[in-house]
Formats: C-alpha cells, sequence, structure tokens
C-alpha cells in the first residue's frame, strides 16, 4: 500500500505528472501552452466517447504501453478471499463492504492516473495530426518522443 500512496493515491502526483507533461508537450513539443487545454479537453471527449480519433491513434500505437498498469503491478485486489456467508456477527458484511469500496477506489484513482498521461498524449497527437498534417504513425512517434512511457 505504501507504493500506492506515491502513485494513483497520492493527488500531489497526479498534479505534478500531468504539470511535467504539459511543460514537455512545450518545451520539447512545440505545443503552445496556451493551445493545450483545449487540446486536451478534445482529448479527454475522444477518449471518453472512444471516437475516431482516439480509435485511430490506438491503432497507430499511441496507447500500447501503459505506465499505470506497470506501476500498479503490484496492486491484487482480485487476490482478496472470497467473503463467506454471513454469521450472527454482522463484521463478516462490514469488511466485505470495505474490501468493495477499495476495490471501486483503486479503479478510480488508477483511472485518474492513466488520464494524466493518455490525455496529454492525445492531445498532442490530435495537434500533430491536425495542425502539423502529419500521418497517424508520425503523430504517433513523434509524441511518444516527447511524452514517453
Amino acid at each position: 500500500m505504501a507504493e500506492n500512496g506515491k502513485t494513483v493515491y497520492n493527488p500531489a502526483t497526479h498534479v505534478r505528472n500531468y504539470g511535467s507533461n504539459w511543460i514537455s508537450r512545450d518545451a520539447i513539443g512545440g505545443m503552445d501552452a496556451t493551445s493545450q487545454g483545449y487540446r486536451d479537453m478534445q482529448a479527454f471527449r475522444s477518449i471518453w466517447s472512444k471516437n475516431h480519433h482516439f480509435k485511430e491513434a490506438r491503432k497507430a500505437g499511441l496507447f500500447d504501453t501503459d505506465y499505470a498498469t506497470l506501476d500498479l503491478s503490484k496492486i491484487q485486489m482480485d487476490e482478496v478471499p472470497k467473503v463467506p456467508t454471513p454469521g450472527p456477527s454482522g463484521a463478516v458484511d462490514a469488511v466485505a463492504r470495505m474490501f468493495e469500496s477499495l476495490g471501486k477506489i483503486d479503479d478510480a484513482a488508477t483511472w485518474a492516473y492513466r488520464m494524466g498521461d493518455d490525455v496529454p498524449k492525445l492531445g498532442m497527437y490530435l495537434w500533430f495530426r491536425q495542425q502539423k498534417g502529419m500521418t497517424p504513425a508520425q503523430a504517433v512517434k513523434r509524441t511518444l518522443d516527447v511524452l514517453p512511457d
């Protein structure tokens, strides 16, 4: 659990991760910081709806690696033993609900952590495609040069 406190459960980590992606896109990638908010909103909508932009980027390899999955490889909530049928004590039910809640929190934290990487990557990919006229393969390569996994 200590490792998770440094990553997905730590809001400061989310802010630093997103902030460093913002700076990298401007300083290394040439993507003006003033346009990044718009592109990130476009990227988030694309990820949420899984529209053609998201599908094209995914097919071209933008999301082939997943830093969050690698970082969270030690989380094993699915290995928590199944709770037996409740007996006379309500404690069993309380523990079962606690583990169920932790699983939902873990899923939400993991998703938020991934978005801190995936939204900027897709935003930059879209910028390369729409503003620079790059092919999907060129846009993926350049995006991953700026925002490596």
